[in-house]
């Protein structure tokens, strides 16, 4: 007599369900690698982290001022509405465009840019280990400072998109009351006894006296790595300022995975484990009356 041999079914169910948790792990893991998403800083922890570095250098802390606040804000904000990550925006607007916009007077002034997925820190370590940065933020002429952050969630530079990026930018600046205090006592000079032609002293010579605000920036500023590009400084010869500022990206992960690709993953997984519990739970009522009565 032939012993029957027993016919097992694949259990789709089984493996679906194995399979959808397999997917959702697995888009989990690459996506939660870097979850920039979850850092998030204000501009009142760079402007600590900044100050901190000028404690250690021996400097005074920069004030923070709000209509440079308000200037770097506005910076920050056309980088991010724009797409740019640059000085000049691609409409043509340099830095001190938006000093002027906030009708901001500096005698000096500079900027600084940053982008990052990750911290405050990495900003402003960012800035302070790049020569041209660490110069605008060490800077002995500079008394005040306003900082604006712009978040983006999905940021291209240097042809590769990240997600959830921070625009940072710097602007600080000597306010232009204390250099014509400042540029006041070497033009009297060599008339010190004559008090009549100190007028006339200060319309002729006017062309000469606008080099003079520059020195300190040229002579502060070291060469900047190819990487961090001077802008070069600009000296208005009407009012004496002089303007520098340098560029640099912040420390910035590329995710393992896009969101929308992260999204799509955790919804197929998703489904094959709803779909997979489906057919088991069908495959087990089924096998219901099967299962032999108790009897008392």
């Amino acid at each position: 007599m032939k012993q029957g041999v027993a016919k097992h079914k694949p259990r789709y169910g089984h493996i679906m369900v194995m399979f959808g948790l397999f997917v959702s792990l697995i888009t989990l893991t690459l996506q939660g690698v870097n979850a920039p998403h979850t850092i998030a800083f204000g501009t009142s922890e760079v402007a600590s982290l900044s100050n901190q570095y000028r404690a250690n250098a021996g400097l005074a802390a920069l004030t923070l001022n709000s209509q440079l606040t308000s200037s770097a804000q506005a910076k920050a904000n056309d980088m991010a509405n724009n797409s740019y990550f640059a000085h000049d925006s691609p409409a043509g607007l340099s830095p001190w465009y938006f000093f002027d916009a906030a009708g901001y007077s500096y005698s000096t002034a500079g900027e600084n840019l940053a982008l990052t997925n990750q911290s405050a820190s990495s900003v402003v370590d960012g800035w302070y280990n790049s020569p041209g940065h660490r110069a605008n933020m060490l800077n002995t002429s500079f008394t005040e400072v306003g900082y604006g952050i712009a978040f983006v969630p999905s940021f291209t530079y240097n042809s590769t998109t990240y997600s959830d990026v921070y625009l940072v930018a710097a602007h600080y600046a000597l306010p232009q009351t204390t250099t014509v205090a400042a540029a006041a006592s070497p033009t009297p000079a060599p008339p010190a006894t004559q008090p009549a032609p100190a007028p006339a002293d200060t319309t002729a010579p006017a062309p000469e006296a606008s080099p003079a605000p520059a020195e300190p920036v040229v002579e502060q500023k070291p060469e900047a790595t190819a990487d961090h590009p001077i802008v070069p400084a600009t000296t208005d010869a009407e009012n004496g300022t002089s303007t520098s500022g340098t560029l640099a990206a912040a420390t910035t992960d590329q995710p393992k995975l896009p969101v929308k690709l992260a999204y799509v993953g955790l919804g197929i997984g998703t489904s094959l484990v709803v779909v997979g519990s489906l057919i088991e739970i069908r495959r087990f009522m089924r096998h219901l009356p099967l299962i032999p009565k108790l009897h008392h």
